[in-house]
């Protein structure tokens, strides 16, 4: 039978990959052997259809993040020709590896040599140094290091892979008819790779090379094989590397071509039609390949075997007696009989003692999520916990637990009646808070008119001159049994007993410096002349009236000098002049008087317990002792109706947040003890429910798991 053979010859290979059809011709090559009659086939592939390749992450090839300690170097200035044909010429000073002296030639697989247990093993790596110039190429900035690539971006981009095997010869024909390699580089690329005769000759170490001109998107995947690769006589090691090679090269492109020599196709045996024969048929059916090995089995000496019994003999220890189960126990005895345990070299027995049963408890602390506990619940015996709380049994309702059909119809109704609870207990908080505000709101006018009057009465009672009508005109003050008393209240004692802090906030209230003392500015600048004018007259007691009417007059008016030193005051000028004129003449030296410190800084309720003194003394001055008592009742007025307002809204503040914490524990306490009593319930329900289900397997393995759910 006859075979036709589709062959297509280096040079014209080029022209009919530019079309949309293309050969895919595999080709299995051997040197054919004078002294052997092995005949060699060889097959046929037909045509297919070129296709659009994605570069993508394939996770069946390894990557070995091993790389060549050699580096390779770029072409020139490191920049790769787009499009255009450009050819490479070794000079003295070029890179022993003429991968890095032409343009658009990427190593992406390399074999190297490596020192192993048993000496020089080969190993094929990635080249990551070419790998990652050559993605960046299709697409920059892809490719950071050989763990970090950007797969998504090279995904975008297409290409056309083709892949090509072969002769080196005829190989190195194809790359110079594409104008890929010059003369002297092919002649470089057929040397020998043999480091031993030439250490300085350009060599090409075998491996997978990619050639992919820029702006092109057809990419050739070259096999660049050893010497002895297609030899039949080759050893292991490069056989192997050979199949590794095909293999990786068949996964990397849809379309393979194999680039055949003169030498390589003259050495083919081309089986003729004539020269078939029904054994030859039946060869290559069984793969064979044109191969006979014959064998020969000889018979070994035929010898008997077969087993001779003779008397044994018998071993009596303590050690193997039947064990004794307790008295009151009843065992099988087969159960305590030794057994026999069987070996190669030696025997054991193994003996039974009788152990009574024992209850473990271990206790578990274990996060797991919802698949677990259902899985938990579904295989092992639960014992539902006395602990559980509201919130746990909505996590396992929730979760759609396997619980029977009769115990959802109760998990139903206990849901609904814990709703109604818990909306049953906001209503009824909402109920007492609102009562709550209504009826502070409602004490408040009773509340501030308490207040003020309290501290009304402890003004008059720190200054009684204001509790009367002010200073008489005989100026005697009113006498001390006309001063109100405390007022007898029991509101505010009753505030102070019910809730805690009303009666801290009074009493510091009644310590404030503004119940105290008047800080009105009037007050104070009258105040201190008419202390001032109360001791020139004690130490000027020869003043006629005129005199001390145009003194009180004067003063008054324009008050004092600015302090001369620490502690003393002086009368202003306008004062000395007219002093200096009633008692001396023109020429006669004018005379002042100091007024020390301690006379003016006088505290309020000393100097208005005084004041009706000193307008007795001096009547010049009740006018002013009028003025000064009406401002310090105004001054007292105001601030009292101010400090009530506010200890008032303190004392509001204090009672609101009282009730609201009595309210808010009233409702929790009714809400607990409702919803513990439907915890409860439903706890029984589950329990009954799951032992009958699950009590078969209690039965049989006395084990218990106590369900215990924390709730963050």
């Amino acid at each position: 039978m006859s075979t036709s053979l589709q062959f297509q010859p280096p040079d014209t290979f080029q022209s009919d990959m530019a079309g949309t059809k293309h050969t895919k011709l595999s080709v299995a090559m051997s040197d054919t052997q004078a002294e052997s009659n092995t005949s060699h086939t060889r097959g046929q592939e037909s045509n297919v259809l070129t296709r659009d390749v994605r570069m993508s992450h394939s996770g069946d090839t390894t990557q070995d993040n091993r790389s060549e300690s050699e580096v390779e170097s770029k072409n020139g200035d490191g920049k790769h020709n787009d499009g255009a044909s450009t050819q490479t010429s070794l000079s003295p000073t070029t890179n022993l590896d003429i991968a890095a002296s032409v343009p658009d030639f990427y190593r992406v697989l390399d074999l190297i040599y490596d020192r192993g247990s048993g000496g020089l093993v080969d190993k094929i790596i990635i080249e990551q140094e070419s790998l990652g110039r050559l993605i960046n190429v299709l697409r920059p900035n892809a490719y950071t290091s050989i763990t970090k690539v950007d797969f998504s971006a090279l995904d975008h981009v297409q290409v056309r892979a083709i892949g090509l095997y072969g002769s080196k010869s005829a190989i190195v024909d194809f790359l110079r008819q594409n104008a890929i390699v010059d003369k002297e580089t092919a002649l470089a690329m057929l040397q020998p790779i043999d480091t031993s005769i030439n250490p300085t000759q350009p060599t090409l170490r075998s491996g997978m090379y990619v050639h992919m001109r820029g702006g092109e998107d057809i990419m050739h995947v070259i096999y660049w094989p050893e010497d002895t690769t297609w030899d039949d006589n080759c050893v292991s090691s490069v056989s192997k590397n050979r199949i590794t090679f095909m293999r990786y090269l068949t996964k990397i492109c849809d379309q393979v071509v194999c680039l055949m020599s003169d030498e390589h196709a003259r050495a083919i045996v081309w089986r003729r039609n004539n020269e078939d024969s029904d054994q030859e048929s039946d060869d290559d059916d069984d793969g064979g390949a044109g191969r006979l090995f014959a064998f020969e089995v000889s018979k070994t000496n035929e010898q008997e075997e077969g087993v001779t019994v003779q008397p044994g003999f018998e071993v009596h220890s303590p050690l193997i007696s039947p064990g004794n189960a307790p008295h009151g126990v009843s065992a099988p005895p087969d159960n305590l009989r030794p057994r026999l345990v069987r070996g190669e070299l030696e025997q054991g027995i193994i003996t039974a003692q009788y152990v009574a049963e024992q209850r473990q408890v271990r206790h578990e602390t274990e996060t797991i999520n919802d698949f677990r506990l259902k899985d938990i619940m579904r295989r092992q015996a639960i014992c539902f916990s006395d602990s559980l709380s509201i919130d746990t049994l909505e996590i396992l309702f929730d979760m759609k637990c396997p619980f029977g059909p009769s115990v959802e119809g109760a998990i139903t109704q206990y849901r609904v009646s814990v709703s109604d609870v818990k909306k049953v207990a906001a209503d009824k908080l909402k109920k007492g808070l609102d009562d709550m505000h209504d009826r502070v709101d409602k004490d408040s006018g009773q509340l501030l008119a308490s207040i003020t009057e309290l501290l009304m009465s402890q003004v008059m009672t720190k200054f009684p001159l204001l509790a009367g009508s002010g200073i008489q005109l005989a100026g005697i003050a009113k006498e001390p049994k006309d001063v109100p008393l405390p007022p007898d209240d029991d509101h505010l004692q009753n505030l102070c007993l019910m809730f805690e802090g009303v009666e801290l906030l009074i009493h510091e209230a009644s310590k404030v410096r503004r119940l105290n003392a008047v800080t009105a500015d009037r007050y104070n600048i009258l105040k201190e002349r008419i202390l001032g004018l109360d001791y020139l007259f004690s130490m000027e007691t020869n003043l006629t009236n005129h005199e001390r009417r145009e003194l009180v007059s004067t003063t008054l008016r324009d008050g004092f000098d600015r302090p001369l030193k620490s502690g003393v005051r002086r009368l202003i000028n306008a004062s000395k002049r007219a002093f200096a004129f009633v008692i001396g003449t023109e020429s006669s030296a004018s005379r002042a008087v100091d007024v020390p410190e301690n006379v003016v800084n006088v505290d309020d309720d000393d100097f208005l317990l005084r004041l009706p003194d000193i307008v007795g003394r001096s009547p010049l001055l009740l006018e002013s002792g009028m003025e000064i008592t009406e401002l310090a009742m105004k001054y007292f007025s105001t601030t009292v109706e101010r400090e009530a307002k506010d200890l008032a809204r303190n004392i509001q503040k204090i009672q609101r947040k009282t009730f609201r914490e009595q309210i808010t524990r009233e409702c929790q306490i009714a809400e607990k003890k409702q919803l513990e009593d439907l915890r409860v319930g439903i706890l029984c329900v589950l329990r009954s429910n799951w032992e009958n289900d699950k009590g078969r397997c209690v039965r049989k393995y006395h084990r218990y798991m106590s369900l215990f759910l924390l709730v963050e």
